[in-house]
C-alpha cells in the first residue's frame, strides 16, 4: 500500500484500493523507511494485530519498496456524523472531517497535546492527539501551536482507532481553518449550548456552561428553582418530575439568537425499570396501591407500576396504601416480576388518591399482552368463575374472559390474614359466578391477579350476553371434569355412569361395543378370551352447552405371553470362502457347556438351494470340545499355511475326507451353498438345526449379501462368496429358523478374502 501519514510513536498507515491499515513497530530501520517512503507504494510482511480496536501490522519481518505512487484522496465521512459503528468501515483510510469546532486544547505533563473537536451537526466530538515522543517538523509544530478553542477546521488524516474513532497528528495531517461569518459562529455555538444539557437528571448534578464561544457572548436564565444558571446546579424536587426551561441567549457583534432547553428534574419514572439493567441501584417515587401479598407491595406512578419486596418491619409501615412514597433499593427481576429490593424508604405523603384503575376489557390475556399493565391497578369486568383450587399455601380462583376467551388465576396466600369479611368474599365465590375484579396485576411466569385486603371483587350489575352464555359452558366442562372411569376392567362389574352433573347437567353416554359395556346400565361383559378395548363417549349438556369426553377402557383378562428360551448351543465363529484354491474352514464355538460330545454334531452343505443332501455333504464331528474352546474343520487342499495355523491355535480341528467321499464335499462351499450345524435328536438322527448360513432352498446366485461392518470399521459389503466371515461378538445364539430371510450383514463382520488370523479364536460380549 500507500504510506499515508508520518509517525505517530511508532505507527503508520498504509493504504491500497480496497482499504487502509496501521503499521506498528519499534524497529528504527523500519520508522526510517517508512518516514522516507511517505506518499511511496511499500509492501509489508507482518502479523495481523488489533490494540484497542486499532487494525494493525506488527512484527513486520520483510518490507520492500515498490515505487512511486498516487496518494490515495481523502474520503469525506462529515455525513456519517463521528458514528463509530457507520466509520468502521474507513479504518486507516485518509479522510476528510469539515467545520469541527475547537472545544478544548490540553497540554498534559509529558507535554502530550490533546484536541478536542465537536461536530455540531451529530453533537458527537473526536479527539486529535499529537504524542510527544514524536518530533514534529518545524511547519507541523508552528501548525498546531495555532490550533485554539472555537476554531473551526477542516481535517486531513487517517483515521485512526482507540476504542472508536481517534485522529492522530503528525508532520503529514493536513489542517485548514475555516473563516465564519458572526451568524454561523452563533450557530455553531448554539449546538454547544445544547449539548451541554441531557434530557432528564435523575441525581443533583452541576453543569459547566460556556458563557463564551467562537467568540460569542452566552447569557442563561430561567424560572425554575431547580437549575441555578450562575453555577450550574441542578437540583430535584421532593415530589415528583418538574420540567425546567431554560433560555440561552446568544450575541457576536450585530447578531443574536436564543436557544431554548427543556429538561426534566426528579427520580426516574417506574415505566424505565424493566429495561434497566438487573442489580442496578434505583430510586422512584409512587403511591402504595396494595397490602402486602407474601412480603410483596405495589407503588405506582403515572408511567407505570413496580413491586417493593421487603420484610423489614419499620418499611412494612411505610407502605400503607395510599402512602406516596421515595424507594431507594436494588432492582431485581424475580419470575418476571420486576421489583425493588428497598435499602431506604421515606414517605412523601399520605392519603393519597389512588390511581385510577386501568380497564383491560378488551385485552388478550396474553402475557405478552398483560405484560405492559404489570403491577398496576386493573379492573376486569364479566369474569366467569372457572374453577377454584385451593393447596397447602393458596386459594386459587380461575377467572375466564368470554372475549379474550382465556383465563387468569386470583390468587391469595393464605400465609398472610386478611379480615374475615374480605376472605369471605373469596370463599363465597362458586363456579358460573359473573363477576368484575379490581386487583393489581402480578406476575409469577406469567400474569396473576392477586387478593390482597384492598383488592375488590363484585357481582357483575349486568353481566354481558357473552359471560352468561360462557356460565352454561364452564358448569358443563366442570361436570365433564368430575367424570372418571377406570381405565382397565378384569372382572365382571358394573360401572357407575352418571345421568346427571353436579350443576345439573345432563349426561349421555355412549360405548363403542355395547356387548362388552352397556352404556345404559354400565354392565361390563367380559371377552371370552384376551381383551377388547372399548371408548365410552360422555355428552354432558347444559342448555345449549355441550362438552363431549371420552374414555378409554381395557376389559379382559390379558393372555400370558410365555417368552421362549433363548437356544444355547455351540455357534459357527468363522467362516472361511477364498477368492481362490480351496483353503476353506468352519470354525465353532462352546459358550455355554463344559464339555460338548462333538459326535453328536455334523456339518452339512445344501448344495445350490438343494433341500435334501448325499452322505457325500455331511460331515459327522469327532473330538470333544471344552468351554470356551473352538472347533475348526478344514478342505484338505487348503494352504498349508492356513493348515499350520489352524492346526497350532484350534483346540480341536478335523480334516475334511478328500471330495466325493462321504462327507468329503461339505468343505468345498462356494457362496451360494447353505452351511448348517445340526444335531442329532433322540433317535440319532440329525434333525436339530442348532445354526445357519444361507436360506432353505434358495440359491442366491453367487452369494448372500449386505452392507455392513468391514474389519477396517468403514461400512461395506459383507458377502459368503471370496471373504472370511468372523461373527460378531454381540451374537450369542445360533440361528436355528434356516428358512428365513438371510443377511450375513446383520451378524458377520468381513474380512479379506485369504485371512486366516483368526481362526482358532474368537471371543464373545
Amino acid at each position: 500500500g500507500v504510506v499515508t501519514s508520518s509517525q505517530y510513536y511508532r505507527t503508520f498507515f498504509i493504504q491500497d484500493a480496497t482499504g487502509g491499515i496501521a503499521v506498528y513497530t519499534s524497529d528504527a530501520d523500519l520508522i526510517t523507511f517508512l518516514t522516507t517512503n511517505y506518499g511511496q507504494e511499500v509492501a509489508i510482511i507482518g502479523t495481523r494485530a488489533a490494540y484497542n480496536g486499532l487494525d494493525q501490522i506488527s512484527s513486520t519481518q520483510i518490507y520492500t519498496q515498490v515505487g512511486e505512487a498516487t496518494m490515495p484522496t481523502a474520503v469525506n465521512i462529515d455525513s456519517f456524523g463521528l458514528d463509530a459503528e457507520a466509520l468502521a468501515m474507513y479504518q486507516g483510510q485518509l479522510v476528510e472531517l469539515t467545520g469541527l469546532a475547537v472545544t478544548a486544547v490540553v497540554t498534559d505533563n509529558f507535554g502530550n497535546v490533546t484536541i478536542t473537536l465537536y461536530d455540531a451537526n451529530s453533537n458527537n466530538s473526536v479527539t486529535l492527539k499529537w504524542d510527544s515522543r514524536v518530533t514534529l517538523s518545524t511547519e507541523a509544530a508552528a501548525l498546531l501551536a495555532t490550533i485554539a478553542v472555537d476554531d473551526v477546521i477542516d481535517v486531513v488524516t487517517p483515521l485512526a482507532w482507540s476504542n472508536g474513532p481517534f485522529l492522530y497528528f503528525t508532520d503529514s495531517t493536513d489542517v485548514t481553518e475555516q473563516v465564519l461569518t458572526d451568524a454561523q459562529r452563533i450557530a455553531l455555538a448554539k449546538a454547544v449550548v445544547e449539548s451541554y444539557f441531557d434530557a432528564e437528571y435523575n441525581e443533583e448534578t452541576t453543569l459547566s456552561l460556556g458563557t463564551s464561544l467562537f467568540g460569542a457572548t452566552v447569557v442563561y436564565d430561567t424560572a425554575s428553582t431547580y437549575f441555578d444558571v450562575a453555577t450550574g446546579d441542578v437540583t430535584l424536587p421532593t415530589i415528583g418530575r418538574e420540567t425546567v426551561t431554560v433560555t440561552a441567549t446568544i450575541t457576536l457583534g450585530t447578531e443574536s439568537d436564543t436557544a431554548t432547553i427543556e429538561f426534566v428534574v426528579g427520580v426516574i419514572n417506574i415505566s424505565t425499570l424493566p429495561t434497566t439493567a438487573d442489580a442496578t441501584i434505583v430510586t422512584v417515587q409512587g403511591i402504595v396501591t396494595s397490602g402486602e401479598y407474601n412480603n410483596t407491595f405495589f407503588i405506582q406512578d403515572a408511567s407505570g407500576a413496580v413491586a417493593i419486596y421487603t420484610s423489614n418491619a419499620d418499611f412494612t409501615l411505610a407502605l400503607v396504601v395510599g402512602n406516596l412514597v421515595e424507594v431507594t433499593g436494588e432492582l431485581d427481576f424475580y419470575s418476571g416480576l420486576v421489583e425493588v429490593k428497598p435499602s431506604s424508604i421515606t414517605v412523601l405523603a399520605t392519603a393519597q388518591t389512588l390511581p385510577t384503575p386501568m380497564n383491560v376489557d378488551t385485552a388478550d390475556l396474553d402475557d405478552l399482552v398483560l405484560i405492559d399493565y404489570q403491577s398496576q391497578v386493573v379492573i376486569m369486568t364479566n369474569m366467569v368463575v372457572q374453577s377454584i383450587s385451593t393447596g397447602s399455601n393458596n386459594y386459587s380462583v380461575f377467572l375466564y374472559n368470554a372475549v379474550a376467551d382465556d383465563s387468569i388465576e386470583l390468587r391469595y396466600d393464605v400465609r398472610f390474614v386478611i379480615s374475615a369479611p374480605v376472605l369471605a368474599v373469596l370463599q363465597g365465590l362458586v363456579v358460573g359466578d359473573i363477576v368484575d375484579v379490581t386487583s393489581v396485576l402480578s406476575w409469577y411466569n406469567g400474569a396473576q391477579l392477586v387478593y390482597t385486603e384492598t383488592s375488590i371483587v363484585v357481582d357483575t350489575a349486568v353481566p354481558s350476553a357473552a359471560a352468561l352464555a360462557a356460565v352454561d359452558t364452564i358448569k358443563a366442562e366442570s361436570d365433564a371434569a368430575e367424570l372418571s372411569v377406570v381405565d382397565t376392567v378384569t372382572e365382571a362389574t358394573t360401572l357407575v355412569l352418571p345421568a346427571a352433573g353436579t350443576f345439573l347437567s345432563t349426561i349421555v353416554w355412549t360405548s363403542s361395543d355395547d356387548l362388552v359395556i352397556d352404556p345404559t346400565t354400565g354392565v361390563v361383559t367380559l371377552p371370552a378370551v384376551g381383551t377388547v378395548d372399548v371408548t365410552l363417549t360422555a355428552t354432558v349438556t347444559l342448555n345449549a352447552a355441550e362438552v363431549v369426553v371420552t374414555f378409554d377402557v381395557t376389559v379382559g383378562v390379558p393372555e400370558v405371553v410365555v417368552e421362549p428360551t433363548p437356544f444355547r448351543d455351540l455357534i459357527i465363529s468363522e467362516y472361511v470362502e477364498p477368492s481362490t484354491g480351496n483353503s476353506k474352514a468352519i470354525e465353532l464355538y462352546n459358550a455355554y457347556f463344559t464339555t460338548v460330545d462333538l459326535s453328536n454334531y455334523a456339518l452339512v452343505q445344501y448344495n445350490n438351494g438343494k433341500v435334501d443332501y448325499a452322505t457325500e455333504y455331511i460331515l459327522p464331528l469327532v473330538g470333544t470340545l471344552g468351554l470356551g474352546e473352538v472347533f475348526v474343520a478344514y478342505n484338505p487342499d487348503s494352504d498349508p499355511a492356513m493348515i499350520t495355523l489352524v492346526q497350532a491355535n484350534a483346540d480341536v480341528y478335523q480334516v475334511a475326507p478328500a471330495y466325493g467321499q462321504p462327507g468329503g464335499n461339505v468343505m468345498g462351499f462356494n457362496g451360494d451353498d447353505g452351511m448348517v450345524l445340526m444335531k442329532k435328536d433322540t433317535n440319532g438322527d440329525y434333525t436339530i438345526i442348532v445354526d445357519a448360513i444361507g436360506k432353505a432352498a434358495v440359491d442366491p446366485g453367487s452369494a448372500w449379501t449386505g452392507t455392513g461392518l468391514l474389519s477396517t470399521g468403514l461400512e461395506g459389503t459383507v458377502s459368503t462368496a471370496n471373504l472370511t466371515l468372523v461373527r460378531k461378538s454381540s451374537v450369542l445364539d445360533g440361528r436355528i429358523d434356516y428358512a428365513s430371510d438371510f443377511n450375513p450383514a446383520t451378524e458377520w463382520i468381513a474380512w479379506p478374502a485369504q485371512t486366516w488370523s483368526n481362526l482358532g479364536s474368537h471371543t464373545i460380549d
